[in-house]
């Protein structure tokens, strides 16, 4: 059931990435952030393999420096 509010999430504040106003870009980037920072944090809290957790961190660091460049 939760998967669900963080794909909608995730999906709001992709499309706010697309917005051209420089205030909707960094309010989606910074709620991806805020996601993908419990993402990682599941992957080091589970153990997960370098291979499954690979995405997450990378994502992350896409993300924050969009929002610290808008």
């Amino acid at each position: 059931m939760f998967r669900f509010v963080v794909g909608t999430i995730e999906l709001v504040c992709a499309v706010m990435l697309l917005i051209p106003n420089r205030r909707f870009r960094f309010t989606g980037a910074a709620g991806l952030v805020l996601v993908l920072d419990g993402a990682v944090t599941t992957h080091i809290v589970n153990h997960d393999p370098i291979t499954q957790s690979l995405a997450a961190p990378s994502h992350l660091l896409i993300a924050t420096v969009i929002a610290l460049a808008n």
